[in-house]
């Protein structure tokens, strides 16, 4: 699972002296709603908030988690297209969050350098995965899209922790589709299967199937952090 954020731990107490109040979200309740009624962002500082939507077809995708030390402005999903946003939901296990108004925490903003630059970091970390995710949806045929999705998403030990199903959802595949890429994949030594998830084991022989437009755009990722 790719969570983004975390960037902001150390300014629950700032936004607590500035009103925010601590509120608990059991797992699986949409949040998104009452953010937007009530024009408010928070601070989660326990557990996992995980963006999901249903597309066309009925099939829920999980855009991209938050983990706790993030905040997510009204700001932030307000400026996307909404169906990015279309829920917010604990995942797993309940979720504590410090909740303020979003335009109390816009004056903080300007008001602490750091908090700045907390808050804009973890606006970006969403933006880059999401971008990382929209060029590795749309890389070519099947081979090419999960090939680039394995290279856009494995974490520090290697390993894609995505079953393939989830895979097919995110690269808008068929299952065959992705079952056959991975094979293919796994004939040329460069990833393995097992319950975990998919291990790469040879990051050069998968980056001869994926498209030079996903590495140069991972590259750009890379330079910009």
């Amino acid at each position: 699972m790719i969570v983004c954020g975390g960037n902001a731990a150390g300014f629950a107490d700032l936004l607590k002296e500035n009103g925010a109040e601590e509120v608990v979200y059991p797992k699986g309740i949409d949040i998104t709603p009452e953010l937007e009624k009530n024009g408010m962002s928070f601070l989660l500082e326990k557990g996992i908030l995980a963006s999901k939507a249903t597309d066309t077809d009925g099939v829920e995708h999980v855009l991209f988690c938050l983990g706790p030390g993030s905040i997510l402005s009204k700001n932030t999903y307000a400026s996307h297209n909404s169906a990015l946003f279309s829920e917010i939901i604990p995942l797993g296990k309940d979720a504590r969050c410090l909740l303020i108004p979003t335009e109390t925490l816009f004056e903080l903003k300007l008001k602490n350098p750091e908090l700045c630059k907390a808050m804009d970091a973890d606006t970006e970390s969403i933006q880059n995965y999401l971008t990382m995710a929209s060029v590795a949806f749309h890389s070519g045929e099947g081979l090419g899209r999960v090939a680039a999705f394995l290279y856009c998403f494995h974490d520090h030990r290697m390993l894609v922790d995505f079953s393939q199903r989830r895979v097919a959802n995110f690269t808008n595949l068929s299952l065959s589709q992705v079952w056959r890429s991975v094979s293919e994949l796994r004939k040329e030594e460069a990833i393995q299967t097992g319950m975990g998830g998919i291990m790469i084991t040879d990051l050069k022989r998968l980056k001869q199937f994926v498209p030079d437009s996903v590495i140069y755009c991972n590259l750009t990722k890379i330079t910009k952090k």
